[in-house]
């Protein structure tokens, strides 16, 4: 695939990552708006950057994500009564017209759901200093405790596995938490312990070798699973 830009001069040839041009126009904005520069266009971990990484691979090359938050936060100050730029004018401003409209709305979409400071009106998209929605939830993330999270995880093992057929253990810590009986078991752990797994096999306790061995069945997560869990709980509980 091959993309062809026209050599026009526009608001996507200001580039914010230029310091002398930053802090020029931070002379005029505010230089409060640097901070929103940098977590939102940027920075090497800036926001807009992530997006472009989650791209397809035949389009993150183009920095698409940069070029647009670039591209709205220049619009963001513009003379008008109505500040904010439209779709049509970021794909004008950061010449994106011979990229597919649908990855220009994804990335806009993604933009939306990732960037602190980027606002949408009824058909705008603009920079403020006023943290949105992601902002607020990500830092009410950061304060939700471990214990917390573990504590749903539970609940919801709990209620997903009611009225299962198999009698269910979830996070047992001694081979003696498992029943040595003919009923089938499923024992849950939180990670994958081998060792544990096992023990709990071969004994009912450090004294009691297990009879009904072929009575056990394991569940395990993978590491980014959990991860994946456990970070959608902590944005559930900050909501």
């Amino acid at each position: 695939m091959t993309f062809v830009f026209s050599l026009i001069f526009s608001l996507d040839d200001f580039d914010l990552s230029n310091d002398d041009l930053r802090r020029e126009l931070l002379k005029h904005i505010g230089n409060e708006y640097d901070s929103v520069v940098a977590a939102d266009i940027t920075d090497v971990t800036s926001n807009s950057k992530k997006v472009d990484k989650s791209l397809s691979n035949i389009y993150q090359s183009l920095k698409i994500g940069y070029r647009i938050a670039n591209s709205i936060f220049l619009y963001s100050f513009s003379g008008g009564q109505e500040r904010g730029a439209t779709i049509q004018d970021i794909k004008r401003s950061a010449t994106l017209e011979t990229i597919p409209s649908a990855i220009v709305g994804d990335t806009l979409t993604k933009m939306e759901n990732q960037l602190f400071y980027i606002h949408k009106t009824t058909d705008k998209y603009l920079f403020t200093t006023e943290p949105n929605l992601n902002r607020v939830i990500l830092t009410k993330m950061s304060n939700v405790e471990e214990n917390q999270i573990l504590e749903m995880e539970f609940e919801l093992l709990t209620k997903i596995l009611k009225g299962s057929t198999l009698t269910s253990y979830i996070w047992p810590k001694n081979e003696s938490d498992i029943p040595d009986n003919k009923q089938h078991k499923l024992v849950i752990l939180q990670e994958e312990d081998t060792d544990f797994m096992e023990r709990i096999l071969e004994n009912k306790g450090k004294s009691f070798p297990r009879v009904y061995r072929n009575t056990i069945y394991y569940l395990t997560s993978s590491e980014s699973k959990r991860f994946d869990l456990h970070n959608a709980i902590k944005r559930s509980i900050a909501w």
